[in-house]
């Protein structure tokens, strides 16, 4: 259907259900996401290093998270998984990122 243009009315219709579509529809819903800081801090627990001499900052990675989610602003499950894996994955690169720069910089790291 190349060429065809959408109709100001269909594009009004679409604007419509689109604001209909990303708010609460009961008031249950406007709460739910107050178990989100519960189900966080549960991830970051089985995420984070927090013994040692590499420990890491839960506050660190929850401030990770919350700005992904509030950039992605996942609608259901699946996107809150995704948006969950994204932070976990992230947070692993950055970690051996910071391994392999610690590991080149000591005295243990020699040319070949």
């Amino acid at each position: 259907m190349k060429g065809q243009r959408t109709s100001l009315a269909k594009i009004t219709a679409n604007r419509q259900k689109a604001l209909k579509s990303t708010q609460a529809r009961r008031r249950e819903g406007e709460g739910g996401a107050k178990h989100n800081a519960v189900k966080h801090a549960l991830l970051a627990k089985s995420t984070l290093i927090r013994t040692g001499a590499y420990r890491e900052g839960r506050t660190e990675f929850e401030r990770l998270f919350a700005r992904l989610r509030e950039d992605f602003e996942p609608q259901g499950a699946l996107e809150e998984i995704l948006v969950e894996r994204l932070a976990v994955s992230y947070w692993r690169l950055r970690r051996v990122l910071r391994y392999e720069v610690a590991e080149i910089q000591s005295e243990g790291w020699r040319r070949t």
